[in-house]
């Protein structure tokens, strides 16, 4: 089985991008054997990266920004 790595990066939802994506997704819905992967960033909060090197400083390995990559999430 395929799978199909789908990301929108717009920042602007429900615009011509993610109409787009949407389209040709509804497109390879059709293909049997294809599991579509979809990642939409505008429903993440997070931050730039501070360049603090506390992820490589600490013993936790932590990042100091609270968002969904840094202290709480999975980055």
């Amino acid at each position: 089985m395929a799978t199909l790595l789908s990301i929108l990066c717009s920042p602007k939802v429900g615009g011509f991008t993610e109409a787009l994506l949407r389209e040709t997704l509804s497109g390879v819905r059709e293909v049997s054997g294809i599991k579509i992967d979809e990642i939409f960033l505008p429903d993440y909060q997070f931050r730039t990266c501070r360049a603090c090197y506390s992820c490589t400083r600490s013993p936790k390995h932590t990042c100091v920004l609270d968002d969904e990559m840094g202290k709480d999430g999975d980055g």
